[in-house]
């Protein structure tokens, strides 16, 4: 299978060269179902440079798409697909934020991801703070207790 699929990769793309890059154009569609294209360049020292010139990043971007967490756990047999989102100093801001954005992947992956936030526990952090995240069934980890048993479950697969 892997060789099938390595020799249709090769049929597919297509070189043109670009001054001092090649213009990889690949069998692969982004949302407007153009064809993404890889920029490539060897250096004399055998270096080979790859960028795309910031177009899926800035695809993303434009398409008001850019929530980010800090790690991601796969899905296992036992355990549904997990987000971590870190935090020095949480506040009610960083925590609606948080919420929104939560509340958005969650929508759109419509599956039954968990989010875990890790908070520094050595800067104050108010119940109200949070008491939202509970009520939204986030898992809250504070960092100082990391290594016991019941926040360890969290990340075992």
């Amino acid at each position: 299978m892997i060789d099938d699929y390595a020799a249709w990769l090769r049929k597919e793309i297509t070189t043109t060269n670009f001054g001092e890059y090649n213009e990889l154009t690949t069998p692969y569609l982004d949302r407007f179902n153009d064809h993404l294209q890889i920029y490539a360049k060897q250096d004399p020292n055998g270096t080979i440079t790859l960028t795309d010139d910031g177009y899926i990043i800035g695809s993303l971007i434009s398409s008001g798409t850019v929530y980010t967490y800090d790690f991601h756990l796969q899905r296992t047999k036992e355990r549904p697909e997990r987000f971590c989102k870190g935090f020095d100093k949480l506040n009610i801001s960083k925590r609606d934020l948080t919420l929104f954005n939560w509340m958005d992947t969650q929508e759109k992956r419509g599956d039954l991801s968990e989010l875990i936030v890790i908070y520094n526990d050595e800067n104050s952090v108010s119940d109200d703070v949070l008491t939202g995240f509970y009520n939204y069934g986030i898992k809250i980890l504070p960092f100082s207790q990391r290594q016991e048993h019941r926040y360890l479950q969290l990340f075992a697969a």
